[in-house]
């Protein structure tokens, strides 16, 4: 039997949504933060974090479906004094 790790077993899982699967779990996650009184989530998402850094494709489509609901989006990038934040930063 081959092992493997739960990180191995999570990016596997996440290589396998679609962007509609990706955007459901947002939604959600903002529906829950906007009963909160929340304006806005970080996505740290495996996708939301490496995608958004390199830009890619699949993270562009996803970016413009939840413009196109009316949410700001973008990537955030910040550098601190010994690690850097990356997320997706969705604000309502």
């Amino acid at each position: 039997m081959t092992k493997i790790t739960a990180e191995q077993a999570r990016d596997l899982a996440l290589s396998q949504l679609t962007t509609q699967e990706l955007l459901d779990a947002v939604y959600l996650t903002v529906e829950k933060a906007a009963k909160e009184k929340r304006r806005s989530i970080r996505l740290n998402d495996k996708f939301w974090v490496y995608e958004g850094y390199n830009s890619t494709k699949e993270w562009k489509e996803a970016v413009e479906l939840l413009k196109k609901d009316g949410y700001k989006v973008r990537f955030v990038y910040e550098e601190r004094q010994q690690f850097v934040d990356m997320y997706t930063l969705v604000e309502w």
